[in-house]
């Protein structure tokens, strides 16, 4: 399975994630207007994001299946529906 890695950044900046330049693309989730500690990466030269690297990812966004991350990506999951998973987890935000 393999994502496009513009539209994995385009999902997390609409379920409250703010992306922050530098080496690579960083994306912080934010909530009640502040960081949390729910964070990932981007690469800027990658155009696809295979599974390897979708794995880490799952794991960076505290998430326990690749299906769970192919909905948040692909938007079945909304952000708060995001939040409350990682509450209901028991994640501090």
């Amino acid at each position: 399975m393999t994502f496009r890695s513009e539209a994995i950044a385009r999902a997390l900046l609409a379920k409250g994630f703010r992306e922050v330049q530098g080496r690579h693309r960083k994306f912080i989730l934010w909530h009640q207007g502040k960081p949390t500690s729910i964070r990932t990466e981007l690469s800027h030269g990658s155009k696809e994001v295979g599974a390897p690297l979708l794995s880490m990812m799952k794991r960076q966004l505290r998430l326990e299946t690749i299906d769970q991350l192919k909905a948040l990506i692909e938007c079945p999951m909304e952000g708060e529906d995001y939040i409350a998973f990682l509450k209901n987890k028991g994640v501090t935000l």
